[in-house]
């Protein structure tokens, strides 16, 4: 029986670094976070465990930085 290689995963388009990162920034604005997305992209998504109203519109945000 010949066993046939495994094939490489890839390139990860994940950084833990990276996730450490937007979790960092997440805190610093002031939000609780509840949880953390990654997709297949790379993408990371910060979950807040409650969104103000008030800081939670991307005009708020900009205006804020």
């Amino acid at each position: 029986m010949s066993s046939k290689p495994v094939p490489p995963r890839g390139r990860s388009l994940f950084r833990q670094a990276d996730m450490v990162k937007a979790m960092r920034s997440a805190k610093e604005f002031g939000l609780e976070i509840s949880g953390v997305e990654i997709t297949k992209d790379g993408t990371i998504r910060v979950v807040a465990k409650s969104a103000d109203p008030k800081i939670d519109t991307p005009e708020n945000i900009i205006g804020q930085l």
